[in-house]
């Protein structure tokens, strides 16, 4: 109010304030400018971030042995097959299945992956790519995607996706889990923060029941 009374009837007090308005939305232009650049950044950050995955025994023979025991338990959760495979990997499964969740629509997948090593960094774009082939008309309000990758040997490709922070969607919640046969270990990635983080917390935790229910079968 104080500069509306002061430009009243005077030119100078107006030529004043109008250059102080100017030159504060200037600096409220500036801010936003930043704020956009650092939420860019953030994400760039978030994507390359390192953590610490969480590391499990694993309780099998063998692979063929984990993924029957995990196959049969998602099909007593209704899971459904789908018969394809991405093209990348010799040698994939993928599980699928659709429900409500407050009165939204709900997806879960898992997908299995196995190879003699990982090779490339890119694993992610892959997987990612794979699933907007197969679903690119957005079928649910939330989709769950947990990826199974289990290798023979242990590379820096291995260790960079077991140790790599996921990066979150609203509604595209990924779990990512890597098996190495070389030592017999299971390792879940973690999320320490970001997006979506309570969300995430549910799938790891769906994901473990998976796991205890496997081991008392």
């Amino acid at each position: 109010m104080v500069p509306i009374i002061a430009i009243i009837g005077n030119d100078k007090l107006n030529d004043f304030w109008s250059k102080f308005i100017n030159l504060a939305f200037l600096l409220v232009g500036i801010f936003g400018f930043l704020m956009i650049i650092s939420m860019i950044v953030f994400n760039i950050d978030l994507t390359s971030k390192k953590s610490k995955p969480i590391k499990k025994e694993l309780m099998f023979s063998s692979y063929t042995e984990f993924k029957k025991s995990i196959v049969d338990y998602l099909f007593f959760e209704g899971f459904q097959v789908m018969n394809t495979n991405i093209k990348e990997f010799k040698e994939s499964e993928l599980y699928f299945r659709k429900s409500k969740e407050f009165l939204k629509s709900k997806l879960d997948i898992v997908l299995f992956i196995k190879l003699d090593s990982l090779e490339k960094n890119n694993i992610d774009d892959k997987i990612l790519s794979f699933l907007e082939e197969k679903y690119p008309e957005q079928p649910a309000n939330l989709v769950t995607f947990t990826t199974i990758l289990c290798v023979d040997k242990v590379t820096n490709s291995f260790n960079n996706y077991i140790t790599t922070s996921t990066k979150q969607a609203f509604s595209l919640i990924k779990l990512y889990i890597g098996i190495s046969l070389e030592d017999n270990n299971l390792y879940i990635v973690t999320q320490k923060d970001g997006p979506s983080i309570d969300k995430y917390r549910k799938l790891k935790k769906w994901f473990e029941k998976v796991l205890d229910n496997c081991k008392e079968r």
